[in-house]
């Protein structure tokens, strides 16, 4: 009963988020100008693919496969736990979304803070997150489809421009006490597998080189990520994108006087991919325990500020927000 009464403001959360998409879905829907999608394969495995073909979708079909995508918050059947379903695209609308799709990534920001709120209320660590978002909403649920975010923009764009990223990768910063319990953890399973003494195992030993290391002190965690469509967004006549964004959902944009021209997305091919650039990042970072992504944080090295969340200059509304770093 206690977990019940937990989750309640959550469950609660989930349905107005459902009822916003679907109000949302009834909207667009209607206005379409033009527009298209690729479709890509699912992840029946978290391995990532090697060769992906898109296939291009557009008219009506284009509009109900976003539909549902927009609505999409549990794993398919045969869609591995942690893998992402995506659905690159664009539309052109004869009125604008932007207000509707503001209060659904309003709804989405509310279910993840109820998550978070349970989350710390049980006294659980970050990664309990899906886990909880399951027990409540169901065992299918897809954490990182149901909280991402759609983008709208009250604007024509001069061009969209899709493309892969192949070798980017995400970071985190976790507390080292969270990484030394992790450690801890693990140490005895290893010690129970192997036979040996704790301090033996190789979670043991790191557990040593951070010995010494403050449990609030922050480190960076540097994670690979599958490769996945992104696209640039041009508006003005600029040789510099205006905008650039992963392109897991479909784009809303209101359709104008100004000409919209397409790249668009190719087929991925991992030996043919672009190749790294010469300052990559990995190699600058300072290592800690490398073997789990792990590694300095610079900014709390140097007491440097933590990038800040600021709106992009864009003499328009739209729900784009440009990661800057903060100057100061």
């Amino acid at each position: 009963m206690v977990l019940e009464n937990m989750f309640r403001d959550l469950e609660s959360a989930y349905e107005h988020l459902k009822q916003a998409v679907a109000y949302l879905n009834a909207h667009w829907s209607t206005c379409v100008i033009s527009g298209e999608v690729w479709s890509l394969p699912i992840l029946s495995e978290q391995v990532a693919l090697k060769e992906i073909t898109p296939v291009l979708v557009q008219g009506r079909q284009a509009i109900e496969i976003s539909q549902t995508m927009l609505q999409q918050f549990e794993l398919e059947a045969d869609q591995a736990p942690g893998t992402v379903k995506r659905l690159p695209g664009w539309f052109l609308l004869s009125d604008s979304v932007l207000e509707q799709i503001r209060n659904v990534n309003r709804m989405k920001d509310v279910v993840q803070a109820e998550i978070e709120r349970v989350r710390l209320k049980k006294g659980l660590a970050e990664t309990a997150r899906t886990r909880l978002a399951r027990e409540a909403l169901g065992a299918r649920i897809s954490l990182k489809q149901l909280t991402r975010h759609i983008q709208a923009f009250d604007a024509t764009p001069r061009l969209l421009s899709f493309t892969w990223a192949g070798h980017t990768g995400k970071t985190k910063r976790v507390p080292v006490g969270e990484v030394r319990s992790r450690l801890e953890r693990l140490a005895q399973l290893q010690m129970q597998g192997k036979g040996i003494d704790i301090q033996d195992t190789p979670a043991g030993t790191a557990l040593r080189v951070i010995h010494n290391l403050a449990d609030h002190a922050r480190l960076v965690k540097v994670e690979k990520v599958a490769p996945h469509p992104r696209v640039n967004i041009f508006f003005s006549h600029r040789s510099r994108y205006d905008a650039m964004l992963h392109a897991n959902l479909p784009l809303f944009f209101l359709a104008g006087e100004q000409q919209t021209e397409i790249v668009g997305l190719k087929d991925f091919n991992f030996e043919n991919r672009i190749a790294p650039r010469r300052n990559n990042k990995d190699s600058q970072r300072i290592p800690v325990l490398p073997e789990y992504g792990l590694y300095i944080d610079e900014d709390e090295l140097w007491g440097r500020a933590s990038p800040s969340m600021q709106l992009s200059p864009l003499a328009f509304e739209s729900t784009y927000r440009a990661r800057l770093k903060n100057k100061s």
